[in-house]
Formats: structure tokens, sequence, C-alpha cells
């Protein structure tokens, strides 16, 4: 298994961690993030696919790793709204939000290290446009 497989298959095991306990919540920004974190899972399914064979071109896939990253930001930032909505409102759940926090901040430091992974294998010219800047640690 190469590294971008292990790292894929690590924010997958994320995802399948976070939507259990998403899916138990009936707040408003939690129908957001079920709905996010359900693609996210689409999409990392087809990738780990592709990551398996061998021999795959980087169009292949170019466009899911577009939409993990861009999925990622919807998913990033509707947490954080979540988030300070639970503080807000002195909703009674802030363990859950302990318990996704740091889910959220692994899936962050995972796909920074596949976009490092991407741009060693394939070139700063050849992602440019699939991961953003701010996910390679050049640019941060």
């Amino acid at each position: 298994m190469t590294i971008l497989s292990q790292l894929y298959l690590s924010i997958y095991n994320s995802n399948q961690e976070a939507l259990p306990e998403i899916d138990k919540d009936h707040h408003p920004l939690t129908e957001i993030l079920k709905e996010v974190l359900t693609e996210q899972k689409e999409v990392l399914e087809r990738l780990l696919l592709y990551l398996e064979e061998r021999t795959f071109l980087f169009e292949d896939v170019k466009e899911p790793i577009t939409i993990l990253y861009h999925n990622f930001d919807i998913l990033k930032s509707t947490f954080h709204a979540y988030e300070r909505s639970v503080k807000w409102t002195n909703e009674d759940k802030t363990k859950k939000i302990e318990r996704l926090s740091p889910i959220v901040s692994d899936m962050k430091k995972n796909l920074e290290k596949a976009g490092d992974e991407l741009e060693k294998s394939y070139g700063f010219e050849t992602i440019q446009f699939v991961v953003p800047s701010f996910y390679l640690s050049k640019i941060r």
C-alpha cells in the first residue's frame, strides 16, 4: 500500500468514525455535515479503488481528489459553525464536539500530508489546480 493510499484510508477511517456520531444529532448544521461526510465517504471509496491499481493516471484521480479537498473545506467550516452554535446555546453536546474535533483535525493533517505527497509525486504544476495551496507545506 502506498503512502497516498494509507493517508486516504486514514481519512476514510476518520470519516467512518465521524459519520455515526453526526448521524445521531438533529441540529440543522449536522444535516449539512451528514451530507458532506456522506459525499466524502463515496469519493474516498472511489479514490481508494483507483489507488489500489498499480497503474493509474493522475487524470483518473484528479476529480475525486479535487472534490475531496473542496468537500473538506465545507466540512471544516460547517463543523466550526456547529461547534460555536453548541457553545453559544449551551447545548448538552460538548462531549460530542470533544470527540469530533480531533477527528476533523486528523482529516486536515492527512489531507496536508497527501497534498505534499501528491506534489512530490506529480509536481506542483500538475496538482496546483487540484490541491488548494494552503494544504501544501511550501505555501503554509
